[in-house]
């Protein structure tokens, strides 16, 4: 989420800290796509991309670190999860969406839960990361995660979070 409340509420270092944390997390064999949004979804790779080959983890990661918060308050999640179905509804294996934000989603509500039930037709499951702000934002990323049997994680600072897919053995 690089919205301009990313910047009203001094959050986007957080948010990227956390992005750059799940990114050292995966596996050598996952295929990963990287999404930026705010007003507008911009893709930060082409499309999905291996860990094992293809995709330059550093020149991602310093992608990431140079993003900047921008345009309207306006968080166009729905724009961003579009944007993810186009990455990965050819891609093969279990699907995941994780969303890094600061949660301030009630103004696309409706279009946004709309295209998070299309992802849950697909079989996407998703995870929201709500990072904290100095003023409450409300439920909105809550009660989406909730509506489409997705994962909500509420934090306040860019470590530590520990995201599980499929099955611990």
């Amino acid at each position: 989420d690089i919205s301009g409340s990313t910047k009203v509420y001094d959050i986007l270092d957080t948010e990227k800290a956390l992005a750059i944390n799940i990114l050292f997390q995966l596996g050598i064999y996952d295929h990963i796509g990287v999404i930026a949004f705010g007003t507008d979804a911009h893709p930060l790779t082409d499309g999905m991309q291996s860990l094992s080959g293809g995709l330059d983890l550093g020149a991602l990661v310093d992608k990431i670190t140079r993003l900047e918060a921008g345009g309207s308050s306006a968080t166009s999640l729905n724009k961003g999860l579009k944007l993810a179905q186009d990455f990965i509804k050819n891609a093969p294996g279990s699907k995941h969406i994780i969303i890094i934000s600061d949660g301030a989603i009630e103004s696309v509500y409706e279009p946004t839960l709309k295209q998070a039930k299309e992802l849950q037709k697909m079989g996407v499951k998703m995870h929201f990361v709500a990072v904290k702000t100095v003023q409450p934002i409300g439920d909105y990323a809550k009660r989406l995660m909730e509506e489409v049997g997705g994962e909500y994680y509420y934090v306040s600072e860019g470590w530590g979070i520990d995201i599980r897919f499929g099955e611990e053995e």
